[in-house]
C-alpha cells in the first residue's frame, strides 16, 4: 500500500480482526490498496499464504489471523 494513512489505520486494525501485528504488515507490504489488503486479510490465496509465511521472523503457528487463530494454515 502506498497510503501511509491508510497503510497504518489497516495495520492498527489488528487487534479489532484478532490478527498478529506482523500478519497485518505483511499483507500490507504486498497489498497495493486497502481494498487489496481488506481482501487479502479475508481471503488470501495460497500463493499470497506463502509470501506472507516468507516475511515472518518465527514459524506460522507462532501468529494469529482471525477467527482461525494460530491454526491459519
Amino acid at each position: 500500500m502506498t497510503h501511509s494513512e491508510e497503510r497504518d489505520d489497516f495495520i492498527d486494525s489488528a487487534n479489532s480482526r484478532e490478527t498478529s501485528v506482523e500478519i497485518m504488515i505483511a499483507i500490507a507490504d504486498i497489498a497495493c490498496s486497502l481494498a487489496h489488503a481488506e481482501q487479502i486479510w479475508e481471503d488470501a490465496d495460497q500463493h499470497t499464504v506463502q509470501e506472507i509465511c516468507e516475511t515472518l521472523e518465527n514459524p506460522p503457528s507462532s501468529y494469529c489471523w482471525g477467527a482461525a487463530g494460530s491454526d491459519w494454515l
